[in-house]
């Protein structure tokens, strides 16, 4: 039995390594966070592309809300149309690990009325990926949109 569960340890790691995005390689350059009014949270990345476009690379602007949600226990999880940033602020990247995301999450309200808030974290790179032919980001079936022009903010 335990040469079964080596086994299927050992297939799990390589199908987690195989459906990782890895935006990061492509967008060296910059990878910030943009929070703006209300749910909204905006990845800025400057990634490279397969076109020849002017700089060698593309900044560009992802609504992350289409990416990721919050789990049930309150676990940041990859999630279509997720709007994590609806129960999420001061939301940031480590800088030893830039894609490892962490946010404050609203984990519950007491009898009081006294909202409790609780850190949570999760790796971006495992979701966002790059289209190489435009440079910029996307998930699911989301893609980012082009800088400067700003998100709109509703």
């Amino acid at each position: 039995m335990k040469s079964v569960n080596t086994i299927i340890l050992i297939v799990g790691l390589l199908r987690a390594e195989i459906c990782r995005a890895y935006y990061k390689d492509d967008c060296k350059e910059e990878i910030e966070l943009l929070e703006s009014l209300g749910s909204e949270i905006w990845l800025e990345t400057k990634c490279t592309t397969d076109q020849p476009m002017g700089p060698p690379w593309v900044c560009g602007w992802l609504d992350i809300n289409h990416c990721i949600g919050l789990s049930a226990d309150k676990k940041l999880i990859y999630q279509k149309d997720g709007n994590f940033g609806e129960h999420c602020q001061g939301c940031g990247f480590y800088e030893d690990d830039p894609t490892v995301m962490t946010c404050e999450c609203l984990l519950r309200t007491d009898p009081n009325g006294v909202q409790v808030w609780e850190a949570a974290e999760i790796d971006t790179d495992y979701i966002i990926s790059t289209d190489r032919a435009t440079g910029f980001t996307k998930c699911f079936d989301y893609t980012g949109k082009k800088c400067p022009t700003p998100p709109t903010i509703a």
